[in-house]
């Protein structure tokens, strides 16, 4: 976690890279699961614990690490 941190924090022209980072580039959607309720927080509120989350975005709008 500390290498992908300190590649997001670097200024690079690359975009970070590590065994368990996923890159989703220009979805529409996607779903995050896991297998037991885990807590959720949207810009700083609590939402609960959820199962599954679906982001939806605009296209080129968003760059999510994971």
């Amino acid at each position: 976690m500390t290498s992908i941190i300190r590649q997001i924090l670097t200024e690079r022209d690359t975009l970070p890279r590590g065994r368990h980072l996923v890159q989703l580039h220009d979805e529409a959607e996607f779903t995050l699961s896991a297998e037991r309720p885990v807590a959720f927080q949207l810009d700083g509120d609590y939402l609960g614990e959820r199962e599954s989350v679906t982001f939806r975005s605009v296209p080129d709008a968003l760059q999510v690490l994971v």
